[in-house]
C-alpha cells in the first residue's frame, strides 16, 4: 500500500539539532570554564595574601574542577572533536524536488515510453497502486514509475499547505533524448500534475541552464550538453549550478530535496554529499513494498555519534 508520512515528531528534531551543535556547545563551555577557573583562583589569592580566610563553596569547587576536566576532554577528542555523521530524519513533504532520470531501454522508448501490459489512467495513485499490484504478480517493473513515485510522495495530501511546486530533472547524456517521452506521454497525461513547475538542467549554447519545461510541448534539447554520471566532480559541480539558481530563485534549503532512487552509484554519493551541513535533504524510494520515502542526511557533529575510536 501507499502510505503518506507525516513530519517528523518535534523531539526527534530538537535531540538531531542538539547533536549537531553539542561540539560547538563544549567549545563555549569551555571558554566559559577558562574565566570561572581564573576569576576563582584570582579572588582565592587575593583573601589568602590579605590575611582572610578563604570559604569553600560548591561553586568554587565546581568552577576549579570544570576547566582541567574539559582540557583533558579536549585534548582526548582532539583528532575527532567534530565529525560527519548519517542521520535518516523521517519524511516531510518538500515544495521544490531534484530527480535523476533514468534511461529507458530502446524498445520500450520507441513505443511511447510507456509498457504495452500498463495503461496510464489519469490517476496517479490509481496507476501507482496497480503497479504495485503487477509486481507483486507478474514481477515486471516499469523504470518510470520511479520518478512518478517520488512526486507522488509530495504532492498534498493529509496536509494541504504543503504543495510540491517544482520538480527539477537532472538528465543523462542517454535520458536527454526521452525527455519529450517522460513529459508529453507521462506527466502530461495526470491532471494532477499540471500545477507543477517543472524544470531540465542542461548546457545550452555553452551556457548552463536550468530550462522550464511544458509539459504538453517539450523541446527536443538538440545540441545540448549534460552532467556524465560517472564523473563524480562533474555531477557535483553541476548539483552545486543548481543550488545557486534555486537561491536566485527563492528557494530555500530547507524547501529542496534530491531524490537519487533513478541514478546511479556516483549520483547517489553526489546527492549525499549535496546534504553536508545543509538544510537539504536526499531522497530514496523504495522500489518494494511499502513504497516508502527514505530519507538521508550527513550533519557534522560530535565524535559520540559514531566512528572508531
Amino acid at each position: 500500500m501507499i502510505n503518506s508520512s507525516g513530519q517528523a515528531p518535534a523531539w526527534q528534531r530538537l535531540m538531531l539539532t542538539l547533536r549537531q551543535f553539542l561540539p560547538f556547545g563544549i567549545i563555549a563551555l569551555f571558554l566559559l570554564s577558562t574565566n570561572w577557573a581564573a576569576t576563582t583562583i584570582f579572588e582565592g589569592g587575593e583573601l589568602f595574601f590579605g590575611g582572610k580566610p578563604w570559604k569553600w563553596s560548591v561553586w568554587r569547587g565546581f568552577t576549579l574542577a570544570l576547566f582541567p576536566i574539559l582540557v583533558l576532554y579536549i585534548f582526548w577528542q582532539r583528532y575527532r572533536l567534530f565529525t560527519a555523521f548519517f542521520a535518516t530524519p523521517l519524511f516531510e513533504p518538500r515544495p521544490h524536488l531534484v530527480l535523476f532520470l533514468s534511461w529507458l531501454a530502446e524498445p520500450l522508448a520507441a513505443a511511447g515510453g510507456v509498457p504495452p501490459w500498463f495503461c496510464l489512467t489519469g490517476n496517479l495513485e490509481r496507476d501507482l497502486l496497480e503497479l504495485e499490484h503487477i509486481k507483486k504478480t507478474s514481477k515486471k517493473l516499469w523504470i518510470w514509475e520511479i520518478p512518478l513515485r517520488a512526486i507522488w510522495h509530495h504532492l498534498p495530501k493529509t496536509k494541504p499547505e504543503k504543495v510540491l511546486k517544482s520538480v527539477t530533472v537532472v538528465c543523462s547524456k542517454e535520458s536527454l533524448t526521452q525527455v519529450p517521452l517522460f513529459f508529453q506521454n507521462v506527466i502530461a497525461r495526470y491532471p494532477a500534475l499540471q500545477h507543477l513547475e517543472f524544470y531540465v538542467t542542461v548546457v545550452h549554447q555553452g551556457e548552463w541552464r536550468l530550462w522550464a519545461i511544458d509539459p504538453q510541448s517539450p523541446p527536443s534539447f538538440s545540441g545540448c550538453r549534460v552532467p556524465d554520471f560517472e564523473k563524480f566532480d562533474e555531477l557535483h559541480s553541476w548539483l552545486h549550478f543548481l543550488l545557486k539558481q534555486f537561491s536566485k530563485m527563492g528557494f530555500r534549503e530547507k524547501e529542496v530535496v534530491v531524490d537519487f532512487t533513478g541514478g546511479q552509484k556516483v549520483t547517489s554519493g553526489a546527492a549525499l554529499l549535496l546534504t553536508f551541513n545543509r538544510e537539504i535533504k536526499a531522497q530514496y524510494i523504495q522500489t518494494n513494498a511499502p513504497w516508502e520515502p527514505l530519507w538521508f542526511d550527513i550533519v557534522l557533529g560530535f565524535r559520540p555519534t559514531g566512528g572508531m575510536n
